[in-house]
């Protein structure tokens, strides 16, 4: 099961600087290529220290994050988190970017909650976001 043990919370932090880092990178892009200004730049880029901090957070305190009866594998959270951090680059519209992000703060949320429904709930809304970029 995911989340399940100390360990499993620490894959999940690194994954979420993973995508806290690709957040970095289209945000810098963006702002080369003139698709967003520097002042809607910094409204993300909170976005990205946010998520910074809660991965954070889950690698002092993974024990306490540990979730217990959740119904799925870690290796499906991962891959879909990690789906969702690799799409980022490629995305073309910047509503698309400002979903995905908002439902990536909400499932750390969840996590943070321990709660197994919420997790699930936030963890489909960030797949139907990748679906929808394909």
């Amino acid at each position: 099961m995911a989340l399940s043990e100390r360990e499993q919370i620490e894959q999940l932090a690194k994954l979420i600087t993973a995508f806290a880092d690709a957040i970095h990178d289209y945000l810098l892009e963006e702002i080369k290529t003139g698709r967003i200004n520097r002042d809607e730049a910094r409204i993300h880029f909170d976005s990205e220290t946010l998520l910074r901090e809660t991965a954070n957070s889950l690698y002092i305190d993974a024990a306490s994050y540990v979730v217990q009866d959740l119904e799925m594998a870690q290796e499906e959270l991962l891959g879909v988190i990690n789906e969702a951090k690799d799409k980022i680059k490629n995305i073309q519209k910047i509503s698309a970017f400002v979903e995905l992000v908002a439902d990536m703060l909400a499932f750390v949320a969840a996590v943070r909650s321990a709660t197994p429904k919420e997790i699930v709930s936030t963890f489909k809304k960030i797949r139907k976001d990748i679906e929808a970029l394909e």
